[in-house]
């Protein structure tokens, strides 16, 4: 299916509208939502927000395509070299998403694995390729602009497109689901653990341990080891076997929605992944919880109680996760 949004910038009101008109089947049905908000921003390389169990196959996808500025090589070799993942030399750069275009509604209140891709500018100073911000927003960001400094003859526009189909493709005609859960499921512990280690020393003078929540993030990886080993196993020819594991990883994403949403919104519903806030560490996952942290350190509330709560929510839904995906017995 694909879909045009109106009314993006005064806060998705068009992507929002439609999901929640349509929300009982986009949970039972859809397998990812691959979001193009600003196709082209600028002219050096890819920029990727992804749901971890769509990199892996986001990665395969732009292999495949010949980098616009050099065809000799694709465009995630062309990638790797100018962005670099300081952390995975191996990968390129990337993040996660969070709720800053028509993904949102998709990913915050629904559970749709995402993927939000553009061409973008250098970030470093002192480059050659032109950065899109002094004209974004004004009179000057136009057809001209775009036409004479960014993308002249439209391969990097083409570019987007040919991975936005291959990815589309790829998630289409696959008889099992190209998600990667067992990336997903580690880097969860890694955000949980972080989490923990982060805030240790608040948590521990009101006696509160993120113990439980430590624990239900490694059953998950285990869960999911399991469940990733089992499915190169499965009967590719017994349909209804296929189908049953599809369903189990079309849920994944599904077990961290809180129904009745976090921090005050219905809207935001993503237990891990929700949308920036006040933390006392900044850049941690769990952004409900360390809100709540924050709030009640600085005396907004002062209501540890609202913390606990936070955690045992945090806690039920990477269990319930974990849970979901041990093996199934007669």
């Amino acid at each position: 299916m694909l879909c045009s949004w109106d009314a993006e910038e005064p806060g998705m009101h068009g992507s929002t509208e439609w999901v929640e008109e349509h929300s009982t089947m986009l949970y039972e049905r859809a397998v990812a939502y691959l979001n193009v908000d600003i196709a082209v921003e600028g002219n050096y390389t890819v920029h990727l927000l992804s749901s971890p169990e769509l990199e892996t196959a986001f990665f395969e996808g732009t292999k495949k395509i010949p980098a616009p500025d050099d065809p000799t090589k694709n465009v995630f070799e062309d990638w790797l070299k100018k962005e670099p993942n300081p952390d995975v030399p191996t990968e390129p750069r990337k993040l996660v998403p969070a709720a800053n275009s028509d993904y949102k509604p998709f990913f915050q209140t629904i559970g749709i694995p995402c993927v939000h891709m553009r061409y973008n500018y250098a970030k470093k100073h002192g480059t050659k390729y032109p950065c899109r911000l002094p004209v974004y927003h004004s009179i000057h960001d136009n057809f001209h602009w775009l036409t004479t400094y960014v993308d002249p003859d439209f391969r990097y526009h083409l570019t987007i497109g040919k991975i936005w189909i291959k990815l589309s493709l790829l998630l289409a005609d696959s008889l099992v689901l190209p998600f990667n859960l067992s990336r997903a499921a580690g880097k969860l512990e890694h955000y949980v653990n972080k989490f923990a280690k982060d805030h240790k020393k608040i948590l521990s003078p009101q006696n509160i341990s993120t113990s439980l929540l430590v624990e239900a993030a490694s059953n998950l990886t285990k869960a999911i080891n399991s469940f990733e080993h089992r499915l190169k196993k499965i009967d590719l020819t017994n349909q209804l076997e296929v189908r049953l594991n599809n369903d189990r990883m079309l849920m994944f994403q599904r077990y961290f929605i809180h129904q009745t949403g976090l921090m005050g919104r219905e809207d935001l519903r993503n237990v891990v992944y929700s949308t920036r806030a006040n933390q006392m560490k900044p850049g941690n996952k769990f952004t409900a919880l360390g809100y709540a942290i924050y709030r009640a350190f600085n005396k907004m509330d002062d209501d540890w109680d609202e913390v606990k709560k936070q955690l045992m929510i945090a806690v039920y839904h990477v269990q319930s996760a974990a849970a979901s995906f041990e093996e199934l017995k007669a």
